[in-house]
């Protein structure tokens, strides 16, 4: 067996943050803050497939026979 020295992930608490680490400017970070709105309203706008939609119904439409078989 392998013995690796794996050290642990810090979690986020622990993780000393560096202020004079390069830091993207505000004009940059609203830029990308609303592009990603844009590209998420995109998404949401976008129709739900029929196929999805055909699963869906496969999956939940029957709750009142998969109880009715349950309880018997």
């Amino acid at each position: 067996m392998n013995n690796l020295n794996h050290k642990k992930k810090p979690v986020p608490h622990e993780v000393e943050r560096d202020f004079s680490a390069p830091r993207l400017s505000e004009d940059s970070q609203a830029f990308i803050g609303l592009k990603l709105r844009e590209l998420y309203d995109d998404v949401v706008a976008e129709p739900v497939p029929d196929k999805l939609l055909r699963l869906l119904d496969q999956l939940g439409g029957d709750d009142s026979k998969a109880i009715k078989k349950a309880t018997e």
